[in-house]
């Protein structure tokens, strides 16, 4: 067996044992509901921020100019 060939077994060992791990590790985080709970506690700051930015999104896209330019249009103040 050439040196190259000896290498590409060893990655592909390697990728699949990694891939084995992390399988594992994840069905653990996901049976455990006491690990469930302390994740989504761990999300709930990215989702504040997320919907902090997201509140502000209509006026950054230009919201207030589009209902400016709606209202004269109909007529309407």
């Amino acid at each position: 067996m050439s040196l190259s060939r000896r290498i590409y077994s060893m990655f592909m060992n390697a990728a699949a044992a990694h891939a084995g791990w992390d399988y594992e590790t994840s069905m653990s985080i996901l049976r455990d509901k006491k690990k469930i709970i302390i994740l989504g506690l761990m999300l709930l700051p990215a989702l504040m921020v997320t919907l902090a930015f997201a509140a502000d999104l209509p006026g950054t896209l230009g919201a207030r100019r589009l209902t400016a330019l709606n209202s004269i249009q109909t007529g309407s103040s």
